[in-house]
């Protein structure tokens, strides 16, 4: 769970820790690390969370999508398209007088048209997204 390479694991092997026991004088305590959270509130560290689940501060290697997660646990990409919903919504004109096959028509273009921008928002990059949203 740990690579030989961290520090921390090196410094409890030159006090001498074994692999396969726990933590303490008589080798009973903790086996795994406790997981550290990110605190939003400016409540007691023992405070029970409000949250349904606290996020995890610390992430494996490479793992980009996790860490840029927000602390209400959307990624970036799916504020940016709540943004945009948002936006659309706010410039979206209500036609009055439509008949209905005008109105189906309408409602699949704009389908097609978000699902073309989504596409495009979960696609490689996000850069050309940013500036349009705000």
């Amino acid at each position: 769970w740990l690579p030989e390479t961290n520090r921390g694991y090196q410094l409890l092997k030159s006090m001498g820790w074994q692999d396969n026991g726990g933590l303490g004088p008589t080798g009973d305590g903790k086996v795994m690390p406790i997981a550290t959270t990110f605190k939003t509130d400016r409540a007691g560290v023992g405070v029970q969370p409000t949250a349904k689940q606290a996020r995890i501060t610390h992430f494996p290697a490479h793992d980009e999508q996790q860490a840029r997660m927000a602390v209400d646990g959307r990624s970036e990409a799916q504020r940016m398209q709540d943004r945009l919903t948002r936006k659309r919504k706010q410039t979206q004109q209500h036609p009055v007088g439509l008949s209905k096959a005008q109105r189906k028509l309408q409602k699949q273009r704009e389908q097609r048209r978000d699902r073309a921008i989504g596409n495009e928002l979960y696609s490689d990059g996000l850069d050309g997204y940013e500036e349009f949203l705000r």
